[in-house]
């Protein structure tokens, strides 16, 4: 409660009181919670355009139960090991890292990040949910597993190849690129790359039209593929796992996955 003077007017020393306590919850690591007011203060709209910025992408370390899993319920989740990570990995390894001009451009996920976060200098994978306010540890908060592997193989080299494509088009005048003349992202041969490739662009936000190539490579090799080998486990802990609070039908694999079922004979379900 707020306290005030006979003339209306708020007490100042009260007032002061209230919103140091107020911080100093706010600032408890056990309740992790972010003043939405002092994050956007720290936005800038024009970070996607500084130049001769570099930044490094960051797997976290992992470490996974089952869904919606905490470890204060009285039935404790399995620990899901085999897709733990137990060190956090730097991509690229080089100390140049990469334009953070360019990774804004192509990743919406990045774009978020620092804009509202200027001065970083790394981009942390999984994507997380969002902090919330309140007591205890919040577990499993990072929405699937991220593999660094993809990363390093198939993201990187991408990036590179279109900041080159993003310098040009910073130049007076501008070096025009039509779409279709972008550089593409390479698609692997196995299908667990497949799986692994693709979610890593959900969760950097990659457009849709980088994405397409790499979706119809996956959906048909999924369907050609006896249901049995198709790792569903990693497409679980990947892909459905990433959209286990959203919806998943929307989802262009999870969907021709699922629609293409009926069509697989017997022996195959």
């Amino acid at each position: 409660m707020v306290l005030y003077h006979p003339n209306g007017r708020v007490v100042k020393q009260h007032e002061d009181y209230l919103e140091q306590e107020a911080a100093k919850n706010a600032n408890d690591n056990a309740r992790r919670y972010y003043d939405q007011i002092n994050i956007a203060k720290k936005k800038s709209p024009n970070a996607h355009e500084e130049k001769n910025k570099r930044v490094h992408i960051v797997i976290d370390e992992q470490s996974y139960f089952e869904l919606f899993c905490r470890e204060d319920c009285l039935l404790i989740g399995e620990d899901l090991r085999g897709f733990n990570v137990k060190n956090e990995e730097k991509i690229p390894t080089e100390k140049g890292g990469l334009d953070r001009r360019t990774l804004m451009k192509c990743s919406s996920f990045a774009n978020d990040y620092f804009t509202y976060e200027p001065d970083g200098k790394e981009l942390h994978l999984p994507v997380t949910y969002p902090k919330v306010h309140s007591s205890g540890v919040y577990w499993d908060d990072q929405l699937s597993h991220v593999r660094g592997n993809e990363v390093t193989n198939f993201i990187v080299p991408w990036l590179k190849r279109m900041e080159v494509v993003v310098q040009d088009g910073g130049q007076d005048p501008p070096v025009m690129v039509a779409r279709d003349k972008l550089p593409r992202i390479g698609i692997p041969a196995s299908l667990l790359e497949k799986i692994h490739l693709y979610n890593v662009m959900l969760h950097l936000g990659i457009a849709s039209y980088f994405q397409r190539p790499l979706i119809d490579a996956l959906v048909l090799q999924m369907y050609q593929t006896d249901l049995r080998q198709c790792h569903l486990d990693t497409l679980e802990m990947t892909v459905g796992r990433f959209y286990a609070r959203g919806v998943a039908v929307l989802d262009p694999v999870l969907s021709h996955f699922i629609g293409t079922y009926p069509l697989r004979s017997l022996t195959d379900r």
